[in-house]
């Protein structure tokens, strides 16, 4: 009998045993595993079942921008403290910190770059970083503040590929984007002007003043169109104008916006192009012939920036009482996205392949946003 109980005690032991190696080699775990990201794409119809995938704190200050890597699996963010990050999407792991104070190679950036790096971090004075954006290739990114000129960086390494820069003492940088074919990079600064770079050699290709009143108008805000042959610009005197980047020639203007024009955007099709007012007013336009479509003005506070879904069938707008989404082409409001951050939302951007929505908190967070 006893004999018995000893050969029984001992298998169970074995047992025991061998279930928990095996819980250690497939990593057996009480704790429920971490959640995959959304499969769903995000539509009109599926505003409603919009959830806080992921959350997370990433400045000190706000949130001033945010960007998706063509791949979608990075999201560049800029803030507050001069510096640019990069987060792995899937986990919201930081993966590289890109700043300006990397050893001088020049007389140039010495003294306009690497000096007020170091004066600002003895003094604690920050700056924010205005934009980010990924070349279309995803190998390198691009970011403008109040700092002079655009920084370019190569995203395996971090290494400071080049200060793109005219000398301009008032040159800090509001907007900035890459040309689809990824070989120009366009900036522009509050001298009514958008610098157009050779993005392989790091050299000025050519400005386009953008405005046809200098003396009086100024330049707020600009996007490329799909095609990569024109952009948008929106005005300090309440328009929104329509170039053709070869001839540098305005071939559209869009007046009556009832006060300036911060943002514009183009849909992905290229046929509608989308203006944010001061008014708290956005406006779609016909590209074609310059026809206003729709006006929404559902919101209550101001608008600090737009994006519009890869299939064109979402608009969102970052705000202060949320993010706000409408449905395109209709313009009806189908969504308020609201809880952190407390501050407000200070940028919104779709994942490449528009399962996610990113949104910069005024508080430093980040949310990301999915169909459950």
């Amino acid at each position: 009998m006893i004999r018995h109980c000893c050969r029984v005690s001992w298998t169970l032991l074995r047992r025991m045993a061998l279930a928990w190696v095996l819980c250690i080699l497939v990593g057996c775990d009480s704790t429920d595993p971490t959640p995959g990201p959304p499969q769903a794409i995000i539509t009109p119809t599926q505003a409603g079942q919009l959830a806080v995938w992921r959350a997370w704190n990433v400045d000190e200050g706000a949130v001033a921008s945010v960007a998706f890597s063509p791949d979608g699996q990075i999201l560049a963010t800029g803030g507050f403290e001069n510096v640019v990050k990069l987060w792995r999407v899937a986990d919201s792991t930081l993966l590289r910190t890109f700043t300006g104070a990397t050893q001088p190679t020049n007389l140039f950036y010495l003294f306009a770059v690497f000096i007020p790096e170091m004066l600002r971090t003895f003094t604690g004075a920050t700056q924010p970083t205005n934009c980010v954006a990924f070349s279309p290739d995803g190998q390198l990114l691009a970011a403008g503040g109040l700092e002079p000129g655009v920084r370019l960086w190569r995203v395996s390494d971090g290494t400071l590929l080049h200060v793109l820069t005219t000398h301009d003492k008032n040159e800090y940088i509001m907007s900035l984007a890459f040309a689809p074919n990824g070989q120009t990079l366009a900036s522009f600064r509050p001298s009514a002007k958008i610098d157009l770079w050779n993005v392989p050699a790091g050299t000025l290709r050519g400005s386009l003043p953008a405005t046809t009143q200098p003396l009086v108008d100024s330049l707020l805000s600009f996007a490329f169109a799909p095609d990569g042959r024109t952009i948008a610009t929106g005005m300090l005197l309440d328009e929104a104008w329509i170039w053709n980047l070869t001839d540098s020639t305005p071939t559209q203007t869009l007046p009556h916006q009832a006060g300036k024009v911060n943002y514009v955007i183009f849909t992905p099709d290229g046929q509608t192009l989308i203006t944010g007012s001061v008014d708290n007013t956005v406006r779609l336009w016909r590209v074609r012939d310059g026809s206003l479509l729709q006006t929404l003005t559902d919101q209550r506070r101001g608008i600090e920036g737009l994006a519009v879904a890869p299939n064109g069938q979402l608009l969102a707008a970052a705000a202060a009482e949320g993010v706000v989404l409408w449905q395109l082409p209709d313009g009806k409001r189908v969504q308020l996205l609201t809880g952190p951050p407390a501050v407000g939302t200070s940028s919104v951007a779709f994942s490449p392949d528009g399962r996610l929505l990113a949104a910069g908190g005024g508080d430093g967070t980040v949310q990301l946003w999915g169909v459950r």
